[in-house]
């Protein structure tokens, strides 16, 4: 059923009544001043205001839906001679203005066009929502299957050293970690619509970034031998790395991009990492460069966009190949109020670049 909110002025009771006539559609009066509270309790499908005597509303009503992030409903604002047309459409921003006196036959014309114009915006946004639900369970499977592959690695390792021996022994402490990476990244499947919201929960701790980069090269560095891929980790000296981080959180972000990096390196050559400090004297800065290929520019502005690329995985154009890797690193970057970039030229290899500040 249709629910439609109508500001107190003089005839909303009669429109209401003429509304109602149809069983689908429930109507509510309420004062000018309980509007915005109506939104809170139960967001209408559309919104009925009379100029004259809500004027002072509209730049309320569109406060509140920029600040609240609320998508609107339908409005429809009744004009006079007092307030045109065009500037209600404008102070309302008003799907529809009709001036009064309204006719009754072209009210009901009106309301029922809004009502289901309304009804295909509600629904092409649960399309959306869905589509965002199940992409972002692919980028959370994507990342668990980074966890594996570091897993069969440090396994496959272990067979071809000596049992007992401390190369064997550290594959096994290898293993066990990326293992209980696994497990984190399982849980955070069940974050899965908070992460839609752009609500990541960030489980600061006090420790060294250094340490945190420096132990998942290690674990990473098996990955490289098959390309015969040579891995640097350079770290400015007299530089203080102990910041406030959720270490799960960070060395999934750089995870993503040492296997993207590791994707787009040629045989024999060098992925270097580096921690310095940033461009600014509170932030610290771990670069990813690789001697790729590079990036396309017209792909560059939507790296890390889930619209984009998602739009380019529908329309099967060719793409850079990083997918949803890196929107989750953009999440997971924005929610520690750091920043992630990139550097790239064609054929001139790339550096992906994340700052988080102290």
């Amino acid at each position: 059923m249709a629910r439609v909110l109508i500001g107190e002025f003089e005839g909303a009771t009669d429109i209401s009544a003429l509304l109602e006539a149809d069983p689908s559609i429930t109507c509510e009066i309420v004062p000018p001043a309980q509007v915005l509270a109506s939104f809170e309790s139960l967001p209408p499908d559309l919104l009925i205001l009379d100029a004259n005597t809500h004027w002072a509303l509209g730049s309320e009503l569109n406060n509140y839906f920029n600040l609240n992030g609320h998508s609107a409903p339908a409005i429809l604002a009744l004009a006079s001679d007092t307030h045109p047309s065009s500037e209600v459409q404008t102070a309302f921003n008003a799907s529809m203005v009709i001036t009064r006196p309204v006719q009754p036959t072209a009210l009901l014309m009106y309301v029922e066009r809004l009502l289901r114009e309304h009804a295909d915006t509600q629904a092409e946004s649960l399309r959306e929502r869905f589509t965002m639900q199940s992409d972002l369970f692919k980028m959370l499977i994507h990342d668990m299957g980074n966890a594996v592959m570091m897993i069969n690695s440090a396994l496959s390792f272990y067979n071809q050293v000596p049992p007992g021996s401390p190369e064997a022994v550290q594959a096994v402490y290898d293993a066990f970690d990326s293992g209980s990476l696994l497990e984190s990244m399982t849980r955070d499947s069940l974050d899965v619509i908070n992460v839609e919201r752009r609500e990541i929960t960030v489980r600061r701790v006090t420790a060294d970034l250094g340490q945190v980069t420096a132990s998942l090269l290690k674990r990473f560095l098996p990955l490289t031998h098959d390309k015969d891929i040579k891995l640097v980790f350079e770290q400015q000296d007299d530089l203080n790395t102990f910041i406030e981080l959720d270490p799960v959180l960070i060395w999934r972000a750089i995870l993503n991009l040492l296997v993207n990096a590791l994707k787009f390196s040629p045989s024999q050559s060098t992925i270097t990492v580096s921690l310095t400090q940033g461009a600014q004297s509170n932030m610290l800065r771990i670069a990813i460069k690789d001697e790729g290929p590079g990036i396309d520019p017209t792909y560059i502005s939507g790296l890390f966009d889930k619209e984009s690329v998602v739009r380019q995985y529908k329309r099967h154009e060719s793409r850079a190949g990083y997918g949803l890797g890196l929107v989750f690193c953009k999440l997971a970057i924005d929610a520690h109020n750091g920043r992630i970039f990139v550097e790239s030229v064609p054929n001139g290899g790339s550096t992906f670049i994340i700052e988080l500040p102290h």
